[in-house]
C-alpha cells in the first residue's frame, strides 16, 4: 500500500523523491501493551519512486525502508522536528504533506453481564484534514476499505473523487503487472484517457500547414482589426486587458523589431522568462 501510495503521489507531483507520513502504535514493549495511555507516534517515510524503475525494484526498497524507519519508531517525532525545522507554522505539516494510515488490529471483544457494547462512528462532526491528503486503510476478514480525507481548501470534493479511481486503477496495474517501470504505469482507464485525449480536444480543425503564425495574424489583422483578440487579467492594476488584433500585432511587430537589433535573425532559438500576461502572447 505504501508503495503504490508513494508512487499515486508521485504522479500527480511529477517528483521522485516522496516522503509520507505514517502514525505507529508506539507500544513496543510488552509492557505497553496493556497500559492505558496514548503512545502514538509519526513515522516519515522517504521513497523514491523514479520512473526506470519497476514497481517490484521500487517494493523491496520500500520495505527495507519501512522496516528501518520501525527500528527508529521510539524516536519521538517533535524532537526531530525541532533538529530538522527552525520555526513551526502551525498551519501546516512542514515535513510532509501525504498520509497513510493502516489499521489492522483485532476486533475488540468486550463480555459485561447485561451490556451490549458496539462501536459507535459519529458523522456529524468530521474531524479537520491532519495533512493535505490522507488516506486510511481499514483492513479485516474480507479485504481493506480505504477513507480519503483531504483539504478542503485545497481540493473540492470531484477532484478526491478522481483520485481515488485513479489510485484504484494504480493499484490493479501494479498487482496484475508488478515488474512493468513506474512511468509505464497510467493511472487513468481508457475511457477517461479518450475523453482527454479526444473530446476535450475537440475536432481536427484544417488549415494552411505552409504559411506562417505571423502571415495568419496579419491576415486577420487586415479582415478584423477592431475584434478582440485577447483579453488578460490585469493582476497588477486590477483593470483587464483587452487588445484588438490590431493592437496585437502592432506590439508583435515592435517588440519583433527590438529582438532583431539585438541581432537575432532567422532560425535562431530565444528563450523566453515571463509571467502569464499578454506580453507572454
Amino acid at each position: 500500500l505504501l508503495a503504490a501510495y508513494t508512487v499515486f503521489i508521485s504522479k500527480y507531483t511529477g517528483q521522485a523523491d516522496i516522503i509520507v507520513g505514517t502514525p505507529v502504535s508506539g507500544r513496543i514493549h510488552d509492557d505497553l501493551k496493556e497500559m492505558v495511555g496514548m503512545f502514538v507516534n509519526m513515522l516519515l517515510m522517504r521513497n523514491f519512486p523514479e520512473g526506470t524503475k519497476t514497481f517490484r525494484t521500487l517494493l523491496l526498497e520500500v520495505k527495507l525502508n519501512t522496516l528501518n524507519a520501525f527500528e527508529n519508531q521510539a524516536y519521538p517525532f517533535r524532537e526531530l522536528m525541532k533538529k530538522i525545522v527552525d520555526e513551526t507554522d502551525l498551519s501546516h505539516n512542514p515535513l510532509f504533506d501525504a498520509m497513510l494510515i493502516l489499521h489492522n488490529m483485532e476486533p475488540i471483544e468486550l463480555e459485561i453481564e447485561g451490556l451490549s457494547i458496539s462501536p459507535y462512528k459519529s458523522e456529524a462532526y468530521p474531524a479537520p484534514a491532519q495533512v493535505d491528503i490522507n488516506l486510511l486503510a481499514l483492513e479485516d476478514d474480507n479485504g481493506i476499505r480505504f477513507e480519503l480525507s483531504h483539504s478542503t481548501a485545497l481540493f473540492k470534493r470531484e477532484t478526491m473523487e478522481r483520485f481515488t479511481r485513479h489510485f484504484v486503477n494504480l493499484v490493479q496495474q501494479v498487482v496484475s503487472n508488478p515488474g512493468q517501470q513506474i512511468m509505464n504505469i497510467e493511472i487513468m482507464d481508457e475511457e477517461e484517457k479518450n475523453r482527454v485525449l479526444e473530446e476535450f480536444n475537440g475536432r481536427p480543425f484544417e488549415y494552411d500547414k505552409t504559411t506562417t503564425l505571423t502571415t495568419l495574424l496579419e491576415s486577420i489583422e487586415k479582415q478584423m482589426p477592431h475584434q478582440t483578440a485577447l483579453i488578460s487579467e490585469g493582476r497588477k492594476t486590477g483593470h483587464n486587458c483587452i487588445l484588438t488584433n490590431h493592437e496585437l500585432n502592432r506590439q508583435a511587430r515592435r517588440l519583433a523589431l527590438n529582438i532583431k537589433q539585438q541581432g537575432v535573425g532567422t532560425d535562431d532559438i530565444v528563450g523566453i522568462i515571463t509571467e502569464p500576461s499578454e506580453q507572454m502572447m
